[in-house]
């Protein structure tokens, strides 16, 4: 990254809005589906193994989303501390 921010297109900067979006909804719409299955897991297993095995499939969902705006910011924040690179 060097010292001086270079303009993006909009064009470009739209569609990796929109890209983190469409990730971030595809991910709470299928947590939210997911939930239509902790009747049957917690029939076949005590309610809070059901409840932590929901929770792990959530965060494997939200994975992608962690993925596209970790690094950005762990960048960002280290060059706001004046360590780059």
């Amino acid at each position: 990254m060097g010292a001086h921010a270079v303009p993006g297109s909009p064009v470009l900067t739209r569609y990796a809005l929109l890209s983190v979006a469409w990730t971030i909804v595809a991910a709470v719409f299928v947590g939210a589906l997911s939930l239509r299955y902790l009747k049957p897991l917690s029939a076949a297993t005590p309610r809070p193994v059901a409840w932590t095995l929901l929770a792990c499939i959530w965060l494997v969902l939200f994975l992608p989303v962690l993925a596209l705006l970790g690094r950005p910011l762990y960048d960002r924040l280290r060059y706001r501390l004046g360590r780059p690179q």
